[in-house]
């Protein structure tokens, strides 16, 4: 319900106290050799498999027998057959409208995942 806007203010304080504030450098080089390559390299080291640019359909998650609540990701229908992957963990990176798309009906009864459907969203573009 509450979110600070400490961190926001202070980048703004930056900004307006330096003058080379602009150029923060928190990351040298591109962000793909700095920051996304190891990153992946960690994960793979680990025997993680990443499925970039493969549609997910859908959420498979188990429903707990009494209350018919949503309890456990399990898997995910990918592609354009909705081809069955069962996971040990599910991560899911996404903006708003594409959660919205891909959380089940069932999950709604969560307040939590119900009050994703209240949130704004405004487009952005970055310049690098």
């Amino acid at each position: 319900d509450h979110i600070s806007a400490r961190a926001m203010l202070t980048i703004f304080m930056l900004f307006a106290i330096r003058t080379e504030a602009s150029v923060l450098r928190m990351l040298e080089g591109s962000p793909q050799t700095g920051l996304h390559d190891p990153i992946v390299k960690y994960l793979e080291d680990r025997n993680v498999k990443i499925h970039l640019g493969t549609p997910c359909r859908e959420l498979v998650h188990e429903l707990d027998p009494e209350s018919g609540l949503p309890t456990r990701v399990t898997g995910i229908k990918i592609g354009a057959k909705s081809e069955l992957k069962q996971f040990d963990v599910v991560i899911a990176a996404l903006d708003v409208p594409g959660i919205k798309k891909l959380l089940p009906k069932s999950f709604r009864q969560y307040d939590t995942f119900d009050n994703i459907y209240n949130l704004d969203t405004v487009p952005i573009a970055t310049v690098q």
